[in-house]
């Protein structure tokens, strides 16, 4: 991979929190030509408890593989219509270890996800998918949150001036709003003073 190419894997399975991470992908103000976005799309087989169910294993594959190509198509069309150069892949078992997976056979910079929110009531699963591969190691992962929060502004609140950092470097828009506030409100209202510096804060001297 050249230093101007920034491959990025892209977690997506066609709820609103994969629109909102595809989203933040398409909106990208940079040079959009670097960018190499690997959209997976993963599928759990259902767990059999008894032998003998009479399943065809290779007909449920099938059947799995053109759903999570069906899910893929219009992510990859929207990257397409952005001037983003992608391709889909659909995987078989678990979410994390396989975005994981792919994250490092690609030699990917990024895994970009969406999650639905915090606790039972607001998507657990998907947001224990998402924790699970932020805490795996591999790349930095960059978390979409509920109500079009960007990763940008949930480091700022949050006060991680490394993520800060690294987000700004790669062209993260720091003007973006949710709820009416950008990244830099929410880090003063959190009084991340490091962070609210990193995106363009200057103290007034005290008169």
């Amino acid at each position: 991979m050249s230093e101007s190419q920034v491959r990025l894997v892209l977690a997506f399975d066609g709820s609103p929190a994969a629109q909102r991470a595809l989203e933040l992908l398409a909106g990208y103000r940079g040079a959009r030509g670097r960018l190499e976005v690997l959209a997976v799309n993963v599928q759990q087989r259902p767990v059999t408890l008894f032998p003998g169910t009479g399943i065809d294993p290779a007909a449920l594959d099938a059947a799995l593989g053109e759903a999570g190509r069906s899910a893929l198509a219009p992510a990859l069309e929207r990257l397409a219509q952005a001037g983003i150069a992608a391709r889909g892949e659909v995987r078989y078992g678990l979410p994390a270890p396989a975005l994981l997976d792919d994250a490092r056979v690609t030699d990917a910079q990024a895994i970009v996800m969406g999650t639905r929110g915090h606790g039972a009531l607001h998507g657990f699963a998907f947001g224990s998918a998402a924790m699970r591969v932020a805490h795996g190691g591999v790349v930095p992962t960059l978390i979409v949150g509920p109500d079009g929060m960007t990763p940008l502004m949930i480091a700022a609140e949050k006060g991680n001036e490394l993520a800060t950092d690294e987000l700004l470097r790669a062209g993260a828009q720091a003007d973006l709003k949710s709820g009416g506030k950008t990244a830099l409100d929410l880090a003063l209202a959190e009084g991340n003073k490091r962070c609210a510096e990193r995106l363009g804060y200057i103290e007034k001297p005290a008169p």
